[in-house]
């Protein structure tokens, strides 16, 4: 009686076993849920912080260039809000001084983008050289849908709780080709910068591989955040522009989204919607 207790107690422990690898979720297929969830979404809000710090080899001067951006997007009708600020902060090991912009605005609709510049308003037909569906697919839904799609050698490293949402924790790499091809925002920082835009074209298969973490909301699946580690990737764009001349300290990426499918509506400017067409 005990050996034959024991042997279906053992039965029950291996039935039980297996039914929970059954309904386990996989990475893949937690990834591919997050997919198809957040492409579906027809709105959505974020927040996305980039920041890169350079100095000189021997450490006694840097720059550290801070970029914050708010975007509010709508899949139909199409419409789209971005603000973005940008801060420089200068040290020479002693002293620090830091200058910020004013943010910078840019909306978007079926006809026209409205963009803020230094001399007020300017709309541009939304036809113009292809530029809607530059902007439908740089923009932050998009791009980091894509990353989903892309990331390589994922994982689930366990749970986090993120602006009080309870996530899965996923890490992987994405490759260098990878960033390049989603985002232009790659060129226009490093022009931002003084760098030669040209030497991240040819760089190609040499950028690295950049590490990245994305939580996804156990309860809807929908992607909560992304984060980059970008550093070595810089350091290697920066190389080919000024081999040793300058060392990128760090350069992260963080991307947080909330409200889909509820994003609060907004109207663009009268001035905006007034403004003289340009392009």
């Amino acid at each position: 009686m005990k050996r034959t207790a024991r042997i279906l107690a053992l039965c029950l422990a291996l039935i039980v076993a297996m039914s929970a690898q059954a309904f386990a979720l996989t990475t893949s297929d937690l990834l591919q849920k997050s997919y198809d969830k957040m492409s579906a979404a027809q709105s959505y809000s974020s927040s996305v912080v980039f920041k890169v710090k350079l100095s000189n080899p021997d450490g006694h001067e840097s720059i550290t260039l801070t970029t914050k951006s708010s975007e509010t997007g709508f899949d139909k009708p199409l419409k789209l809000k971005t603000s973005v600020t940008t801060s420089v902060t200068l040290s020479d090991g002693k002293n620090n001084s830091t200058q910020s912009s004013d943010p910078s605005l840019v909306y978007m609709d079926p006809e026209y983008v409205y963009i803020q510049g230094e001399d007020g308003w300017g709309r541009i037909e939304i036809g113009y050289e292809g530029l809607e569906e530059q902007i439908v697919a740089q923009n932050a839904k998009n791009i980091n849908c894509s990353y989903l799609k892309s990331i390589r050698n994922p994982k689930i490293a366990g749970s986090e709780t993120v602006n009080g949402i309870a996530c899965y924790k996923v890490k992987g790499i994405l490759t260098g080709n990878d960033i390049q091809q989603a985002s232009d925002d790659i060129t226009s920082t490093l022009e931002g910068l003084g760098l030669d835009s040209e030497s991240t074209e040819n760089l190609g298969k040499e950028l690295p591989s950049v590490s990245l973490t994305i939580w996804i909301s156990k309860k809807t699946f929908l992607p909560v955040r992304f984060s980059t580690d970008m550093k070595k990737f810089f350091q290697t764009v920066v190389d080919a522009e000024d081999s040793g001349e300058i060392n990128v300290d760090n350069c992260t990426s963080t991307v947080t989204f909330s409200s889909y499918n509820s994003a609060k509506d907004f109207k663009i400017p009268s001035a905006a919607l007034k403004a003289e067409i340009i392009g």
